[in-house]
């Protein structure tokens, strides 16, 4: 079986009833790990387990990535693998869940290849009051200068493509999944009203769930006042066509079923020809279909439903 992780404080959304990533913080304090105690985590883990996918944000440096490749050689294996993923908290912390969901049906290098596949099945972003200290997009200098104005507002896209536009533009959310869709989001002294208003118009959600900010959002954001949102399809068939449209084919060093090279256990490169993924999961491979959670979770979800209702 593979283990997903997130090697963050990124509590789970709770939208993915049945099927949560770990959550291996590193740092000091109460509920963070260090780097002995991950290390010791992670051994524990691969003598239940066959594999273990260590999920890590890009934007927090590279520690993350240094210990668990420094794991993989302390504990002398290739079942430990670090992936890199640069979505923002709220999106990351959906997204690993969705994976150790996919993670219960496909072999290991399947589960690392869908990293990169669900995070183009998500809308992500945020409304941010200022965006000077935000970093994780291109930013035209009048958006600086317009940052400091009172009453400027701003959105910014990052999934599936980076964007930052004025909070009043048609255009701010370039993207909605497909129908069914839900909406979570994260206030944050942010502005309610616009969740209510353009984000529900253009993602006419069939639930809008408000849950508490994540520890880690203000370190994305860059600033105090937000609310990051993240838009996502709960159609059943959501995840089963993103698997089978996944293509791979076995390392030739290490026989592992592998999307990319150089391969992620073994880290040696195709021999041979060039590397061509060819293979999908047969007809009769049982795949994940997505059940969510439904619930509302606080006062824009009820403001929403009654808007509905309405």
């Amino acid at each position: 079986m593979t283990i997903v992780a997130v090697v963050a404080d990124l509590p789970s959304t709770g939208c993915v009833p049945g099927a949560t990533a770990l959550r291996l913080p590193l740092g000091s304090g109460q509920g963070y790990l260090t780097k002995e105690q991950f290390f010791e985590a992670t051994g524990e883990l691969l003598e239940r387990e066959k594999t273990v996918v260590c999920v890590y944000p890009t934007w927090q440096g590279g520690r993350a990535k240094h210990v668990v490749n420094l794991t993989r050689s302390l504990l002398s294996t290739e079942r430990v693998v670090a992936v890199p993923s640069n979505l923002p908290p709220l999106a990351l912390s959906l997204m690993v869940d969705l994976l150790a969901h996919v993670a219960n049906h496909v072999p290991p290098g399947l589960v690392i290849a869908m990293v990169d596949r669900l995070a183009t099945m998500l809308a992500a972003g945020a409304w941010l009051r200022s965006v000077t200290k935000f970093q994780h997009a291109t930013i035209p200098f009048s958006f600086h200068m317009r940052s400091y104005l009172p009453g400027a507002a701003f959105v910014a896209s990052i999934a599936p493509e980076p964007q930052v536009s004025k909070a009043t533009s048609p255009n701010a959310i370039p993207w909605r999944p497909p129908e069914p869709v839900q909406v979570i989001v994260t206030p944050t002294d942010g502005d309610e009203t616009w969740v209510r208003g353009q984000l529900s118009a253009v993602m006419r959600p069939t639930v809008v769930r408000a849950l508490q900010p994540l520890p880690v959002m203000h370190e994305y954001w860059g600033a105090k006042q937000l609310v990051e949102f993240v838009a996502f399809s709960t159609h059943p068939n959501a995840l089963t066509n993103a698997v089978r449209s996944v293509r791979y084919r076995p390392c030739s060093w290490c026989n592992e079923l592998v999307t990319s090279d150089p391969c992620p256990f073994c880290q040696m490169s195709a021999t041979g020809a060039t590397f061509q993924p060819s293979h999908t999961l047969p007809d009769s491979q049982r795949l994940p279909t997505l059940v969510t959670a439904t619930g509302n979770g606080g006062r824009v979800a009820d403001a929403q439903l009654e808007s509905d209702k309405r």
